[in-house]
This record gives structure tokens, C-alpha cells and sequence, in this order.
């Protein structure tokens, strides 16, 4: 299982440490935010790693459900994020936690 040990945290931005409970080793960070002036307050996840030779050992759904925690405790219901298309294992990761694509931009290089 993973704690996440807060590296800075103010009212709306939120960073922490992905430390696995067992080793004390830290295996990634999340930042998430909550964005001001929205009609319907939620989180958004600005950046999350897994450290690279810690990938695909379960540290990244924990951290996930570890945030989903943090996120209900300020009071939200939603966590949003930005993924890019190429990267499959980040969009395996998010969409086996449940999340759902709510929007898709395409582009097209016209210069080779």
C-alpha cells in the first residue's frame, strides 16, 4: 500500500510524495489542484509519475484511490486530468481506475 506524505499543500494546490508504506521508499508524486471560479468545484490532477523502474507493481491505482480519499475530504465529487493519446499505459492506468474520456482532440502534421 502507498501513503501520500504532502511536499507542499495550500487551500486550492495540493502536492504529495507517493511513498510505498512498507519500504518508506518514495515511488512517485501527484499534484492536483482546485481550480477557483468554476460553477461546479472539482480537482485536477496536473501531474503524476510513478518512479520508472516502480511502474506496474499497483503504485499508481493506489495512488489514485489514495487521491480519490483527499479529493472527497475537501468536499468534490469530481477529479479530472489530461492524458496524451500516445500514452497507453497512462490511459490503461486511468481508465482501469474508472475514469472516462470526456473529451478527444485530433491533429493532423501537414509539414514532414
Amino acid at each position: 500500500m502507498v501513503r501520500l506524505v504532502p511536499m507542499s499543500e495550500s487551500e486550492h494546490q495540493h502536492l504529495f510524495s507517493i511513498v510505498d508504506e512498507t519500504t518508506e521508499e518514495k515511488v512517485g508524486m501527484i499534484w492536483f489542484a482546485v481550480p477557483i471560479g468554476r460553477p461546479h468545484p472539482s480537482a485536477f490532477v496536473y501531474d503524476f509519475s510513478i518512479v520508472e523502474e516502480q511502474r506496474r507493481k499497483g503504485y499508481g491505482e493506489q495512488a489514485l484511490r489514495a487521491v480519490e480519499d483527499k479529493v472527497r475530504e475537501l468536499g468534490l465529487d469530481t477529479i479530472s486530468l489530461h492524458v496524451f493519446g500516445h500514452n497507453h499505459a497512462a490511459r490503461a492506468l486511468y481508465e482501469k481506475a474508472g475514469n472516462a474520456v470526456t473529451d478527444l482532440m485530433m491533429s493532423k502534421k501537414l509539414v514532414e
